[in-house]
């Protein structure tokens, strides 16, 4: 009977043996899903700063390329403008003695229709 208590008593430490080891796969199993769950929710947020950080480096490139637009477009009007001034004041000086030939060959050729003692 001795070696039956103790195949029985090896039984029993075996069973409890097995019974830590379940709990103890347990327990890792458990550590390791939550230590899963928050690698994932950081890698989420890592990802999400990283596309938002995207999108502001996209926002900011968008706002400097328009900027840069706006400020070539109000350089070419500002040409545009200037060409058109210079182009008005040539025209208006070139009406100018043309009106001031005209008045000084009205006058000259009214005087001589009077004569030189009018």
């Amino acid at each position: 009977m001795k070696d039956l208590d103790q195949v029985l008593s090896v039984l029993l430490d075996a069973e409890d043996e097995a019974e830590r080891t379940v709990e103890e796969a347990r327990r890792r199993a458990a550590t390791l899903l939550e230590e899963t769950k928050r690698a994932s929710v950081v890698e989420g947020e890592q990802k999400l700063a990283a596309a938002r950080e995207q999108a502001r480096s996209r926002l900011e490139g968008a706002r400097a390329a328009s900027e840069e637009e706006a400020r070539h477009m109000a350089q070419l009007a500002q040409q545009e403008r200037d060409a058109l001034a210079l182009h008005a004041r040539g025209r208006m000086e070139a009406v100018a003695r043309d009106i001031a030939k005209e008045a000084a060959e009205r006058w000259i050729g009214q005087g001589r229709d009077r004569g030189p003692l009018s």
